[in-house]
């Protein structure tokens, strides 16, 4: 008796699964299409421009602000304009920084534009970088973007991993 539910179960299941989109709620509970997870890479380049700094620091603590200027290649050709605030500690391998950066341009063929959040630390040779999209910054055909970004560097070559999907806001 109890086989045919597991198998009635386990199928359904595994339609839903399979299913390269899935139905979910947005934060205005309407019913939105979300597409599948895609995972990209690629290169960039990055230039930092120090800039006057709004807060005078008093400790030993090392406060610096900077502009920062990207240019994205692979299948997100795009740049990045944004703000970087850091703090590096009398303790050499301590430090911290936050970022918010405008990216526009396309994503695999779309064209639009999106917010990364940037936050970093990094304590006694253990680093911790999160780079996130910020909920509903997407404009143009990247509306309803989401994701996460990963940078490496090797042998002086910035690289980027970016796993995002997409929410169809028409659905």
């Amino acid at each position: 008796m109890l086989k045919p539910v597991l198998l009635g179960v386990f199928m359904v299941l595994m339609t839903q699964t399979a299913s390269a989109n899935s139905a979910t709620q947005n934060n205005q509970g309407d019913v939105v299409e979300t597409t599948q997870l895609k995972k990209i890479s690629g290169t960039f380049d990055v230039k930092m421009e120090p800039t006057e700094f709004s807060v005078e620091s008093n400790s030993s603590n090392g406060f610096n602000r900077m502009l920062l200027n990207k240019a994205y290649h692979g299948d997100l050709k795009a740049t990045g304009k944004g703000e970087m605030l850091s703090v590096r500690t009398p303790v050499e391998t301590s430090a911290g920084y936050v970022a918010l950066e405008q990216v526009a341009g396309e994503l695999d063929g779309k064209k639009g534009s999106f917010v990364l959040q940037h936050f970093g630390v990094m304590s006694g040779g253990n680093n911790r970088l999160i780079l996130e999209v910020v909920p509903d910054s997407g404009t143009g055909e990247l509306k309803g973007l989401s994701g996460t970004m990963e940078i490496r560097i090797e042998e002086g070559q910035h690289y980027y991993d970016f796993e995002y999907q997409l929410r169809d806001e028409t659905y």
